[in-house]
């Protein structure tokens, strides 16, 4: 039987679910303010025993199927891409709101294609080094392996 829903929405749907519970605790929760726990933090590690669990997920004919992390880490790469996009369009703007700076503009524009143009060219080396390691032991290593690295390189709090 066909699948109703795209994981992508249901993965969205959880993600805007968790984010209120994270803030909600950071609010409540003397210790997470005390310390300076960021909510994204909290949200992200519900998330985590969530999944692991099993609990996050989307429902099918067939019953409930959990989420692959690969599909957050896609949603994530998107988001993250389109952050960058939203700070173009509204960079440069002057005190009236009329006119634009170009060296803002062109900055962000550099900006943007350096961090993609850089991801695209760590993902490649990554994938061609798990592959020639693969060839030359013989292991059997996921050449997700080195999407995980690139992307906590390239995406993370570093």
């Amino acid at each position: 039987m066909e699948q109703l829903l795209s994981p992508y929405l249901v993965a969205l749907f959880w993600v805007s679910i968790l984010i209120p519970a994270g803030i909600f605790l950071r609010y409540k929760v003397k210790f997470f303010q005390n310390y300076l726990v960021p909510s994204s933090l909290i949200t992200g590690f519900i998330g985590m025993i969530l999944m692991n669990t099993g609990l996050i997920g989307l429902p099918t004919p067939d019953g409930w199927m959990p989420l692959n992390f690969s599909t957050f880490a896609l949603l994530t790469t998107i988001i993250f891409t389109a952050n960058f996009t939203m700070i173009g369009i509204t960079a440069g703007k002057s005190n009236d709101g009329n006119s634009r700076s170009k060296d803002m503009t062109r900055g962000v524009l550099w900006l943007s294609i350096t961090f993609v143009g850089g991801y695209g060219v760590l993902m490649v080396t990554g994938v061609s080094v798990i592959w020639a390691y693969n060839a030359l032991t013989g292991a059997g290593l996921e050449t997700a392996t080195a999407a995980n690295l690139v992307q906590g390189f390239t995406g993370g709090p570093a």
